[in-house]
């Protein structure tokens, strides 16, 4: 993703979650690199973007607390 397709995105906080075998993981790494403030790339080794949605062991955890804590 390059930073001039989403500017408002880059001006909040931001957490993106990837598989490390996602073919889109390298989009949520170029929006985390341009993001300015608080970022984050949760990469879930070994798992693809579809794994993402079928084993939530270690996605859920981690948006529970990221949205735990924007929410508190």
């Amino acid at each position: 993703m390059e930073a001039n397709r989403a500017p408002a995105m880059f001006e909040t906080d931001l957490v993106k979650q990837a598989g490390s075998k996602a073919q889109t993981h390298h989009y949520s790494k170029d929006a985390v690199a341009a993001a300015k403030e608080i970022k984050e790339l949760f990469t879930v080794e070994g798992k693809n973007h579809f794994d993402l949605y079928d084993d939530l062991t270690e996605t859920a955890p981690k948006l529970v607390s990221v949205f735990g804590k924007a929410l508190a």
